[in-house]
């Protein structure tokens, strides 16, 4: 059986154990609150079963629905300060975080730590697994230092309770979950030494707990992977994505969103390096995975258009590097004051942008005649995004030559051709220019000898 239809029937295992849960909770839910077959049975934990199965299946509002109702139990039968009464606080707090109404999620970890904090010692677990969900819900919202200083009491208390190496598997993955985040908050504080730092115990925990292809582990090289990068040490960002990548691929199979996250930041990796054909590879490689699993509609898929875009500019930019330099000197000869490079770069750049990279599609909108241009140009311009790639592979004269996958490099291919034709004019004019002055210049100097 290949990777593909293992991963594929996995996929469908667990989807169909969710569904069962879940269907198990509310008839549960049913015969406890409806028929009242358990008197005993806390109506507050079945609403929280039930919620936690939404939540599961990230279904965040009925989640919220059902956490909700235990919380208004609780707070009926047992007080407002009640213990059971912060882990529904707790539970809506995480899910508002998922959800992203950050404000939210901090109100109600904030009342869920202070009634643990006013039942039970400051230094109980407990209280850890609040600092450490409220750290979550500051760093979500860019709140750098606060989630810092939460992160850091949740790891003060685990650390003095329990050591780095407790036997207790839950714990340890807590405890480098603590040590990944931090590494998470500072990367994006900008502190990439102390990231690099943190990720680096996380990955220790996890390798001597967990075995080298634990799916953590990979999640931990990816994070060292981008603290490197940032950093601009380039090669080890690869080894580290690289290892991540591996990793996704026996755990998750090829078509996995966590596949085309680790594609994406070798694509950012190779795009830093300007090794544009390598970026763009890994680029198309996570846009093919996310129009998949999201949608075109997806922000993911809008920002990988965009670098896919500068990549290929950059790439085209690149090859015409040379010549542009040869023609700032040849100018320089004639005017080494009255002309800024600048001018002569964004001339020689406009002039040169018709030169094409090895490209399939590139070629193919080369080979199109003026109406085809013209025709697809006018819906370019008037269609949404959307509108325009339904459009295109939907025409009968071309639709078995075009793919989705290709639309995002014609696109680059049309705004390189209206650019490029749209500057002929002005161009023109400044060439006509540059030798109108370099004629009255050489004139002068014959006169004033």
């Amino acid at each position: 059986m290949s990777t593909n239809s293992w991963t594929k029937k996995q996929k469908q295992k667990r989807e169909k154990s969710k569904e069962e849960i879940l269907e198990f909770f509310k008839y549960i839910n049913c015969l406890a609150l409806d028929k009242h077959v358990f008197s005993n049975v806390d109506d507050g934990e079945l609403y929280d079963f039930l919620g936690i199965a939404h939540y599961k299946k990230e279904e965040y509002d009925k989640a919220l629905e059902c956490y909700k109702k235990a919380l208004d139990i609780r707070s009926e039968k047992l007080g407002n300060d009640h213990i059971k009464v912060a882990v529904s606080c707790n539970n809506l707090g995480i899910t508002y975080n998922n959800k992203g109404e950050y404000d939210k999620a901090i109100e109600y970890h904030e009342k869920a730590l202070k009634i643990r904090l006013g039942k039970l010692v400051p230094d109980d677990i407990g209280v850890a697994t609040l600092y450490h969900n409220l750290g979550n819900a500051h760093k979500s919202k860019g709140e750098y230092d606060k989630s810092i200083e939460n992160y850091e009491k949740a790891l003060k208390i685990r650390l003095d309770k329990l050591g780095s190496y407790h036997i207790d598997a839950m714990i340890i993955s807590k405890l480098a979950a603590l040590y990944n985040n931090l590494g998470i908050t500072y990367n994006n504080k900008g502190e990439y030494d102390k990231a690099v730092e943190y990720h680096e115990k996380a990955l220790k925990i996890r390798l001597d707990k967990l075995g080298p292809d634990h799916i953590d582990i990979g999640n931990s090289y990816n994070e060292l992977g981008i603290a490197h990068c940032k950093k601009g040490e380039y090669d080890k960002a690869l080894e580290y994505h690289q290892k991540a990548l591996q990793i996704r691929l026996e755990k998750l199979g090829n078509n996995h969103i966590s596949i085309a996250d680790s594609y994406n930041r070798l694509g950012k990796v190779y795009y830093e390096k300007a090794q544009y054909d390598k970026s763009i590879e890994y680029y198309e490689k996570a846009l093919q995975i996310k129009l998949d699993k999201l949608g075109s509609n997806h922000i993911d898929v809008n920002n990988l258009y965009k670098k896919l875009g500068i990549a290929h500019t950059n790439k085209k930019k690149k090859k015409i590097d040379k010549p542009i330099e040869y023609l700032q000197k040849g100018f320089q000869l004639f005017f080494p004051k009255e002309l800024d490079n600048s001018y002569i770069r964004f001339a020689a750049l406009h002039y040169n942008s018709g030169i094409s990279h090895n490209s399939k599609v590139v070629e193919w909108w080369e080979e199109r005649n003026q109406n085809d241009k013209a025709e697809i140009i006018e819906k370019y311009e008037r269609l949404t995004r959307n509108d325009f790639r339904t459009w295109l592979l939907n025409q009968n004269k071309w639709k078995h030559d075009l793919k989705n996958e290709d639309i995002s490099v014609l696109r680059g291919a049309i705004e390189s051709y209206i650019d490029y034709h749209s500057i002929n004019d002005v161009l023109l004019f400044f060439i006509n220019f540059c030798f109108f002055h370099l004629i009255v210049k050489q004139n002068n100097m014959c006169v004033l000898k």
